[in-house]
């Protein structure tokens, strides 16, 4: 058989042509892919940028509005704060006045303090404290147990401005006995049990309640330690 040869030597132009439009194609293809990837790359990075900035806006937003309530919160609290008080306008009438006594337990065997709230119906006045203005007594059932009529000088004089937004308060002492006429000491002392506490000043309407007197607490007794006697050494030298 007689072999085939493939025939050798330069191609004709067009086929060097056709070639590099080929390659021309495919370089231009690349050039564009990678222009259109890089605006696509550019575009959404713009759009991250613009959503960033929005919320950082809305962010900044929201901070002012709460800063401005804030401030707005404090300053009506300021105001508020520093608001001027009504003046007394003069002394308190018995008609424009409430005591009510604060008792719930108190021990007995031993003085007391007895605390009383007065408020008042008017914005503001002035109330002098004294046994001639005010009254307390604690009584059992009909027995009068005690009563600052008996003993004035438990009520120590003063002078409070009752206002009618805010109680004022009054403290009095009980001896815990009973008492009688002109105040004599070493009257009997109270039982424990309980009792009722009426307060008002005097030409008003009383308010009382009831509490409860206890045992006193047993006192503590601390025993002093005795040294103890020592030993005679035995004389040994007889």
């Amino acid at each position: 058989m007689g072999s085939v040869t493939h025939p050798r030597g330069r191609l004709p132009a067009r086929v060097y042509w056709l070639r590099r439009l080929l390659v021309l194609s495919a370089v231009l293809g690349l050039v564009v892919g990678g222009a259109l990837l890089a605006g696509a790359l550019s575009g959404g990075t713009a759009s991250e940028r613009v959503v960033a900035q929005d919320a950082a806006q809305k962010s900044a937003q929201k901070s002012s509005q709460a800063s401005s309530k804030e401030t707005a919160g404090a300053q009506a609290s300021s105001s508020a704060g520093s608001e001027p008080q009504a003046a007394p306008s003069g002394p308190c009438l018995p008609s424009d006045l409430t005591v009510r006594p604060v008792a719930k337990r108190l021990a007995g065997g031993r003085p007391s303090t007895i605390r009383l709230r007065i408020r008042g119906d008017v914005p503001a006045c002035t109330f002098n404290v004294s046994a001639d203005n005010l009254v307390v007594k604690i009584t059992s059932g009909k027995d009068r147990i005690w009563s600052t009529q008996d003993c004035p000088a438990s009520i120590t004089p003063s002078s409070v401005v009752v206002r009618d937004g805010r109680a004022s308060t009054v403290n009095i002492t009980w001896s815990g006995r009973r008492s009688e006429a002109e105040c004599p000491r070493g009257t009997a002392w109270a039982r424990v049990g309980y009792y009722h506490l009426t307060a008002a000043a005097i030409g008003g309407q009383p308010s009382d309640t009831q509490f409860r007197l206890v045992s006193p607490p047993a006192p503590v007794v601390t025993k002093t330690p005795k040294p103890k006697p020592e030993k005679k050494a035995r004389n040994r030298n007889r």
